[in-house]
């Protein structure tokens, strides 16, 4: 396995300077999304895309696209895992499919237009908001009791406000939108099992239209790592896809092993160790 891993990967580098460094940050990579992905229904994208772009840095790709190829790259292995995240909790019937149906076309098409627009930010404004966004992540997760809403999840046009919200903050910041979802039905009274279900339906509808704006943004752009569609690197996504789709039907069931308590602080430290990567 590490044979295949190594050629793999100097095919991709054209180098053996980094090629172990590499493979190192690629398992971790796959083995974060695949966990994340099953556990709190997330793609694994907020620490995928610290773990890439330092694999990315190590093939010498230049600072003002390494962010952008990152998270490019974080959404290819995003789309897939999330969609098997997403079959393996319907079996559990914890999904919230009005939500999802609600939501359909206006989280697609939100996401594909700031997509569009945030293609050409600043590398260090992203890495900013990258940060401020998990930190409050997490702060708002550990006091998520505090903030409960009594009231149901919204049946108004609210709704779809909250759906254009979570569209930004996805395109924006090159994560499947599962977090923010997540959060959100826990805030209007839902189970984790059911906000991290319909987390990984979000993250479904929203990672496959984000990915092709990923591909269109960075088409034809120079200094871009070998094997690239645009601003997301095939060669790491083939590595990382199968460890991941492995290992997220496990992280799924132990999901519903692991007492809310737990689920909820870990999630939380996830968070603040990402925002202070990227800080």
């Amino acid at each position: 396995m590490y044979d295949l891993l190594y050629n793999f990967s100097l095919m991709v580098f054209l180098s053996k300077d980094c090629v172990v460094d590499y493979i190192c940050l690629i398992i971790v990579a796959s083995f974060l999304s695949g966990t994340l992905s099953g556990l709190f229904g997330v793609g694994g994208g907020l620490v995928m895309v610290p773990v890439l772009s330092k694999a990315f840095q190590l093939m010498g790709i230049d600072d003002s696209i390494c962010m952008h190829v990152a998270m490019g790259t974080s959404l290819g292995v995003i789309a897939p895992t999330s969609v098997m995240s997403f079959m393996e909790h319907r079996r559990h019937g914890t999904i919230n499919m009005k939500i999802l149906k609600d939501w359909i076309f206006v989280l697609p098409i939100t996401t594909v237009v700031t997509s569009l627009m945030i293609s050409h930010v600043d590398k260090s404004f992203l890495n900013k908001a990258f940060a401020i966004f998990c930190l409050l992540m997490g702060i708002l997760m550990l006091k998520r009791d505090r903030l409960y809403c009594e009231r149901k999840f919204p049946d108004n046009y609210v709704k779809y406000i909250w759906g254009m919200v979570t569209g930004f903050l996805s395109g924006a910041l090159g994560v499947g939108g599962g977090i923010f979802t997540n959060l959100l039905m826990l805030f209007y009274g839902a189970s984790i099992y059911k906000a991290t279900a319909t987390s990984a339906g979000v993250s479904a509808l929203i990672a496959f239209p984000a990915l092709l704006v990923r591909i269109y943004s960075g088409w034809g752009l120079n200094g871009l790592p070998p094997w690239s569609l645009g601003f997301v690197n095939i060669g790491a996504v083939l590595i990382i896809l199968p460890i991941s789709i492995l290992i997220t039907p496990l992280a799924t069931k132990l999901s519903y092993m692991i007492g809310k308590k737990y689920l909820t602080i870990g999630f939380s430290m996830i968070m603040f160790t990402t925002s202070f990567v990227f800080a």
